[in-house]
């Protein structure tokens, strides 16, 4: 990943299933970060995840702070699996890059660890989307990989500040693009947004997940009033 096709990314993780969550469920800086994004929102705001996976934690904390939460996500195994770990949200098997948002209505988007399938190309297309169906001053909050605490030599653009890293992930070789923090500074551009916060925070999954560690980078983007 990125993958070429997307049926090749939605197979796969209708094949991992609940394993995803058994890996990832413990990853205690995630949950502070969607915690940390919550807090910051408005009363009854409109919330949107996109790469939902099983709904936890994104969901369940959102709902459970009184927000009305939609995910989406093109699994249809993680779809049947965050309606049951959230069930008062709504959830709809879409592909992200094909979801048709409403515009300026939406109060916050969600995409954490989302966007490691697509090419530059599909991330800036849903960034565009993104801040088309924000609110002004709306949030995106996202949790990628920091390319600065990976080995870049290799593979890192110098035009687009952007590259593909091989690792292990549940059992499977998979290839996730990252971007560096001139990278991400360029997308929230073309978002027509501003990077208000930014974090890493290691992470090591457990052994039996087989699954490398990933120094994970959470953002917090706000859209220009």
């Amino acid at each position: 990943m990125p993958q070429e096709n997307s049926k090749e990314v939605e197979g796969l993780y209708n094949e991992l299933g609940t394993g995803y969550e058994d890996a990832f469920e413990q990853n205690l800086a995630q949950i502070r970060f969607v915690r940390s994004a919550v807090e910051q929102l408005s009363a009854a705001s409109f919330v949107l995840d996109i790469g939902c996976g099983t709904g936890k934690p994104t969901g369940s904390e959102v709902v459970g702070a009184g927000h009305k939460f939609l995910g989406v996500d093109s699994s249809t195994t993680m779809i049947d699996a965050a309606k049951r770990n959230v069930p008062g949200a709504y959830f709809e098997v879409i592909d992200m890059l094909d979801y048709d948002g409403p515009s300026n209505q939406v109060d916050a988007v969600f995409a954490i660890f989302a966007t490691f399938t697509l090419s530059h190309a599909e991330t800036m297309k849903l960034v565009k989307n993104i801040g088309s169906w924000l609110k002004p001053g709306g949030f995106l909050f996202v949790g990628s990989m920091s390319a600065e605490a990976l080995d870049t030599a290799e593979w890192t653009s110098p035009d687009t500040e952007t590259g593909v890293v091989k690792r292990w992930f549940l059992g499977n070789q998979v290839e996730s693009r990252v971007y560096t923090e001139k990278g991400w500074q360029h997308l929230a551009e073309v978002g027509g947004f501003e990077i208000v916060a930014r974090t890493v925070e290691p992470f090591t999954p457990p052994t039996d997940q087989k699954s490398d560690y990933e120094p994970h980078l959470y953002l917090t983007l706000r859209k220009s009033a």
